[in-house]
């Protein structure tokens, strides 16, 4: 997904801070809104315009099976199912359907990206499986050619591994630069997009330093090392930006004692978002200080950028069904307006910026096996 994002945590039913002056604007749907089937709820505190919001909601599929991720293109939204082992397409506009499945028998797949020739996700393995055949290890990065799908064609191992090497993230650019970069228990690896061949470590023997989430931009990627709590950056093509001995990968932050929950990058900045709900600002791609956009309310679990505005999932601390949020934020400063609410734990979040320049966002709701969609006002 992607796609691409403090002080201290804030208890779950501290308010959210304000920002300055966000302005109403009309509401211009480009997703079908004649398939709304109770995605709306009580908007949360501030969220007056929750409702006439939620009303604009649909159900791009549903009957799913505890979906995770979610991506969009101009014409496809495609989802993970964590229970059937699925990987999905189904058409942008135009209903609810139960979806196309383009990958089966998959560990547990998460977070799924696409660029204008691909789809690749990452399956977590929570089940720690070894391969049904028993080699051993099981596709943890994989990858479909969209243009395959619908043939016999079947999907590609971009990375295999056993059951301690789960991938823990995944990040790519949105232009096609051939990269895709992944973080793992003790190290980043660099991987290009089409190929098993030629991966790359970006940052190894991290041990205990506990490398959870990666971001890109059209230079650089990101990651964070939560035990000593820093941002770490080097170029993508840092043998090439970087060539002498020690001048890649370079920290960049260290941040306030927080978990990350999700991250992503836009050239100017990385937007980082806490399980408490918190957003962090680093000036990219050198740092080295951060500032707080929002205070925290739990529970968050998915950020996604565009131009102008970041948009991330949270719900209730205990991840009540029902209790889940998509919330808009502009990155210069202005009040978050809650764009869906009533939500059955919602997890991937995944934002279309059409050609007319209206905007769409796409959430998978894990609780009630739905992606639902809403236009962005």
């Amino acid at each position: 997904m992607r796609a691409l994002l403090v002080a201290v945590v804030l208890a779950p039913s501290a308010a959210c801070a304000a920002i300055v002056g966000l302005e109403d604007k009309q509401l211009e749907p480009d997703v079908d809104a004649g398939n709304a089937d109770g995605a709306s709820g009580a908007p949360s505190d501030g969220a007056s315009s929750a409702e006439a919001l939620d009303a604009a909601a649909s159900v791009v599929a549903s009957g799913q099976d505890k979906p995770w991720g979610v991506a969009v293109d101009e014409a496809f939204v495609y989802w993970t199912n964590e229970g059937a082992g699925t990987v999905m397409r189904g058409a942008r506009v135009g209903g609810s359907t139960p979806g196309t499945v383009i990958a089966r028998d998959q560990a547990e797949p998460h977070e799924v990206l696409v660029d204008t020739t691909n789809v690749i996700w990452r399956n977590a393995n929570l089940a720690g499986r070894d391969a049904v055949d028993g080699g051993g290890e099981v596709p943890l990065l994989v990858r479909i050619a969209k243009a395959t799908i619908g043939t016999p064609v079947e999907p590609t191992a971009i990375a295999t591994g056993r059951r301690a090497d789960q991938v823990r993230d995944i990040a790519m650019a949105a232009d096609p630069d051939t990269f895709v970069f992944t973080t793992r228990r003790d190290q980043i690896r660099r991987h290009r997009r089409d190929s098993a061949q030629n991966a790359r470590e970006m940052q190894g023997a991290l041990g205990d330093k506990d490398p959870t989430h990666v971001a890109v931009d059209g230079t650089y990627a990101y990651w964070f090392l939560q035990q000593p709590l820093e941002l770490w950056r080097a170029g993508k093509r840092s043998e090439e930006i970087a060539p002498d001995a020690g001048a890649d990968p370079a920290k960049i932050a260290t941040l306030p004692n927080v978990e990350i929950a999700d991250m992503a990058a836009d050239g100017s900045a990385v937007y980082l978002v806490t399980k408490g709900g918190a957003v962090l600002k680093v000036n990219a791609p050198d740092g080295p200080s951060y500032t707080q956009v929002v205070a925290g309310r739990a529970l968050v679990r998915s950020l996604a950028l565009d131009a102008d505005h970041l948009y991330f999932t949270r719900t209730s601390a205990d991840d009540e069904p029902g209790s889940g949020e998509v919330v808009m934020l502009p990155k210069t400063g202005g009040a978050e307006k809650v764009l869906l609410s009533g939500l059955s734990r919602p997890r991937g979040l995944a934002v279309h910026v059409g050609l007319d320049q209206k905007r769409s966002l796409y959430v998978a709701c894990y609780g009630d096996g739905t992606i639902r969609a809403v236009a962005v006002p």
